[in-house]
């Protein structure tokens, strides 16, 4: 595997946890998002690899536009929807 850049970032300390920040060129190239999963894995070589997790949508195979209209409805009918649950 060829390596054409290398980022070095610290760690810190978080509760039980210990943090790194993600460089930009990677948020960038992974299309990462604010609240996105990440899958880390580590292969056979002892190399960790960090994978953006598909949504249960995109796994699924639901068109994206699709959702977007979907959205739009429930956020219209809202209000109505939420009296059908307390009925």
């Amino acid at each position: 595997m060829t390596v054409s850049k290398e980022y070095i970032r610290k760690t810190k300390k978080t509760g039980n946890s210990i943090q790194a920040t993600i460089p930009a060129d990677i948020v960038k190239h992974l299309n990462i998002q604010e609240g996105d999963a990440l899958l880390y894995k580590i292969n056979s070589n002892g190399e960790v690899m960090i994978e953006k997790q598909k949504t249960v949508s995109e796994q699924m195979g639901v068109d994206k536009e699709f959702l977007s209209i979907l959205q739009e409805g429930m956020a219209e009918y809202k209000d109505a929807l939420e009296d059908l649950v307390d009925r």
